[in-house]
This record gives C-alpha cells, sequence and structure tokens, in this order.
C-alpha cells in the first residue's frame, strides 16, 4: 500500500465516521422528540397544517435539522410530509448562526 492509498482509505473512514455520527444524532432525535413527531405527523394526516406549523416551530434549528432527513436515510417524515413541512419552515439567520 503507498501513502496515496493509506491517505484516500483515511478519507473514506473520516467520511463513513460523519455519516455514523449523524445517524447516531438522528435516532437521538427521533427518540427524545417521538411525541412531537407523533402528533406532527397526525396533524399533517388530518391536514391541520397549523397544528403542525405550530409544534414544529417549537422545535430548535438543529433537531428541524435532523428530522428533516429523507426517509431513505432513515428519516421518519415521508417525502410528501417534508414537502409540506418545508412550505411552513422559516429558517432564520440566528438558527444558522447557533449551529456553527
Amino acid at each position: 500500500m503507498n501513502v496515496n492509498e493509506a491517505f484516500n482509505g483515511n478519507k473514506e473512514v473520516a467520511k463513513l465516521k460523519s455519516k455514523l455520527k449523524r445517524t447516531h444524532s438522528l435516532c437521538n432525535a427521533i427518540y427524545e422528540y417521538y411525541g412531537y413527531i407523533y402528533e406532527i405527523k397526525e396533524y399533517l394526516r388530518l391536514e391541520q397544517i397549523t397544528g403542525a406549523q405550530e409544534l414544529w416551530g417549537e422545535l430548535d434549528y438543529k433537531t428541524q435539522s435532523l428530522l428533516i432527513t429523507a426517509p431513505l436515510y432513515g428519516g421518519v417524515f415521508t417525502t410528501h410530509e417534508r414537502a409540506v413541512i418545508r412550505g411552513f419552515w422559516k429558517v432564520s439567520t440566528d438558527d444558522i448562526e447557533g449551529i456553527r
């Protein structure tokens, strides 16, 4: 194994560790906010967007950004539910600054 192969292997390991860390954070958020998730899904099912929007707004930006994860990557909201949520999801610069 030459130096370039070893370096590329380390980059791959770092990427996998990063993905694993995000997945772990997502699982923790799902566990911690299961009640919110259930209620938001119920409001969306009943087409009561205002109720879902209010509950979504109570969550901090970091949690929102985890929970909006696509179902393909372990997210709990369907593609349709995510589209509705994106319609009312308001992100401020304070939210973005808070996660840096």
